[in-house]
């Protein structure tokens, strides 16, 4: 499983799980986690090195507001996850991760799809975006999940089996 669960406390939720797999007498559970995507301490140094951070719902000067920032999330990519599935986690857990990613990592490690294959790197990105964010664009509040669900295994499906003849 690999999910953006963590939120702004991903190892508080790694804590959790392991807590949870420990009370069912899980053995040899291993849990994978991401960090890497608060880069709120590293703000000043971005100051230094020029950046402005224009804010388009805020007139005034950056500097006025650093310091009520509580967080600063960026979305990560696939590399984290793909690692974690690397090392052998059944679950993987990130903070704030790029929505075709949860997918796509999975994906690029189970068929061992090369950092060039574009082909199959483009159907696994196309793939993970479906699977992400396909429900709003399918009208997924407007109909049955199991009926939305059916519809994406058949679109992602026909993507992969192109280029994989499963």
């Amino acid at each position: 499983m690999v999910t953006v669960a963590g939120g702004m406390n991903v190892t508080g939720c790694v804590d959790g799980i392991r807590g949870w797999a420990k009370a069912e007498g899980m053995k040899g559970y291993k849990i994978g986690y991401v960090l890497g995507d608060n880069i709120r301490d590293k703000i000043p140094q971005f100051l230094q090195d020029g950046w402005t951070f224009p804010n388009f719902d805020y007139d005034g000067d950056f500097n006025d507001v650093i310091d009520k920032i509580y967080n600063c999330n960026v979305y990560i990519g696939h590399e984290g996850i793909e690692g974690c599935l690397q090392q052998g986690a059944d679950v993987v857990i990130t903070g704030c991760a790029a929505d075709s990613t949860l997918f796509f990592a999975p994906l690029k490690y189970e068929f061992g799809w090369a950092a060039d294959d574009w082909d199959n790197l483009a159907r696994g990105i196309m793939a993970g975006h479906f699977l992400e964010c396909g429900g709003q664009g399918a009208g997924v509040f407007c109909l049955r999940v199991s009926a939305h669900a059916g519809i994406m295994q058949r679109l992602v499906s026909s993507l992969l089996r192109r280029k994989q003849n499963i």
